[in-house]
């Protein structure tokens, strides 16, 4: 066995008997790689192998998720406090109000975000989130009139709305093609640890204390961010290749070939130019775009935030004694599920977990219309009958398994599938010049969603009664069923730049 470093050989190979020879897959004009040359050498004359390591990427995906943790902790908020806040500040619809004000502190966000990844970096725009979520949280910790509290959640939600794009964005790009599928789970994993946190707080604080965790949260991510990475595609796309091959060897390890992984990024950068308009009449990036933005609608219109804001609701409307600790299962049950995506995306595929996924999610959404529709109700109200002799027969306790199993369920497959994989596959299908005005048109259209399902959920049950509501989720379930089938590609495996030439091919 011959011992002997890489930089050791790759001198050797350029120097013997102190003459320059010629390396295979060089330029001798400029030293760039043009294709595989000394990695295909060195596992054989060396051991070593050129696989990337995992942990400095890992390390970097978990801190830049802290954002994550600050968006499912906003979204989730609403949940156990509701009744506390409605006690002694407002009515219920300016709570409904109050609870979707998110949504369009995102719609914004999402837009600012765009620029902002672009002309600060995917790193600074996550720190930046900080400025927004610490006074936000201050005011609804501390106000004491409804207006406040309003505008302490609508900054929120300028953060979740600016972190929602550049934390997959960022994910996405200090992670190889190897591990990008499970690192870009660990977005939706840290949006579900968010949610039980706000859970477990909202159970043994009062709501103001609970505004001060994620000030704390601020500081933190602040902190730790600013000792991680900077993409290193968007330092090749802003001329810093010195620090672009820095942070890639922080990222990838010594015995891993940077130089050709950023010879790779420049030679697709080199290809394009700014976006505009026109470039819409191209099927490579109009395309990615519907699919992306179709994708997001799915997401929402399934009805995740809907049960995720109003599962205290959903239990006590359900007649289930102690919801708020079946909402902490819940959240659990999430937590849990969302790590295994975290171990099967990059094994099984994008394709095969979305499409199981909207039919369990069918399947759950259409029974939790049937519970609804045969247990007893007050007064006239809800005296739909679509079952006939048998709606509205049934005690809610003696059937009360039916709803619990539904929404536990259907929580644990949207963890899988439908949670994490239109970020990840955003991050991953729109083209580099257009992910930063793209993926934050793309974001905006999620928010938008999420602001129609959470604000108009209340109004859905009385016209259509709960029974019609989660049916009309369960349409859409099957919808996405159709669309994933026959129009979202598979990525597994791929780098950026092979799933680009997808749509490239397509079009040529």
């Amino acid at each position: 066995m011959i011992d002997a470093s890489e930089s050791n050989l790759r001198k050797d190979c350029q120097f013997i008997n102190g003459e320059s020879l010629d390396v295979p897959g060089y330029d001798t004009h400029d030293g760039r790689r043009v294709r595989n040359n000394l990695n295909d050498v060195l596992p054989v004359a060396t051991g070593i192998k050129g696989h990337d390591k995992m942990s400095a990427a890992l390390l970097a995906s978990c801190i830049a998720s802290i954002a994550s943790i600050l968006f499912g902790y906003t979204m989730g908020y609403t949940s156990p406090t509701q009744k506390d806040i409605e006690k002694e500040l407002m009515s219920t619809t300016q709570f409904s109000w109050f609870a979707s004000l998110v949504a369009i502190g995102a719609i914004i966000g999402s837009t600012l975000g765009a620029i902002m990844i672009e002309k600060y970096g995917r790193k600074t725009t996550i720190m930046l989130i900080s400025l927004v979520h610490a006074p936000g949280w201050c005011l609804i910790c501390y106000g004491h009139s409804v207006e406040i509290l309003y505008f302490g959640r609508f900054l929120t939600g300028i953060g979740v709305g600016v972190g929602s794009l550049a934390v997959p964005m960022y994910i996405a790009e200090v992670a190889s093609a190897r591990l990008r599928g499970g690192l870009g789970s660990i977005n939706q994993f840290a949006i579900t640890i968010g949610i039980l946190m706000v859970y477990l707080v909202g159970y043994c604080l009062s709501w103001r204390w609970a505004a001060i965790i994620p000030v704390m949260l601020s500081a933190l991510m602040v902190l730790l961010m600013s000792l991680m990475p900077e993409s290193p595609r968007w330092l090749l796309a802003n001329n810093k290749r010195h620090l672009a091959l820095l942070e890639l060897s922080k990222l990838r390890g010594q015995f891993y070939d940077s130089e050709e992984e950023c010879f790779e990024i420049e030679s697709n950068l080199d290809q394009q130019g700014k976006i505009s308009l026109s470039d819409f009449k191209e099927p490579a990036l109009y395309r990615p775009f519907i699919i992306c933005s179709m994708l997001m609608l799915f997401q929402q219109f399934t009805g995740i935030n809907a049960i995720i804001l109003y599962c205290t609701k959903i239990f006590d409307l359900a007649g289930l004694h102690y919801p708020t600790v079946i909402s902490l299962a819940v959240a659990a049950t999430q937590i849990l599920f969302t790590g295994i995506a975290c171990l099967v995306v990059d094994k099984s595929g994008r394709r095969i977990l979305l499409l199981a996924g909207s039919v369990v999610m069918f399947l759950c959404q259409f029974l939790l219309g049937v519970y609804f529709d045969l247990i007893e109700v007050d007064g006239d109200d809800n005296k739909i009958s679509i079952f006939g002799k048998f709606s509205h027969t049934f005690s809610p306790h003696k059937i009360s398994i039916l709803a619990i199993s539904c929404i536990v369920i259907y929580i644990a497959i949207f963890s899988i599938g439908w949670g994490p994989l239109p970020w990840l596959l955003m991050s991953e299908l729109l083209p580099p010049k257009a992910k930063g005005l793209v993926g934050g048109f793309v974001t905006l259209i999620n928010w938008t969603c999420v602001f129609i399902t959470t604000n108009l959920f209340h109004k859905m049950v009385s016209t259509f009664f709960a029974q019609g509501t989660f049916w009309f989720f369960a349409g859409f379930a099957l919808l996405s069923f159709l669309f994933t089938l026959f129009y979202v590609p598979e990525t597994k495996g791929k780098t950026l730049e092979e799933i680009e030439e997808i749509f490239a091919q397509r079009s040529g």
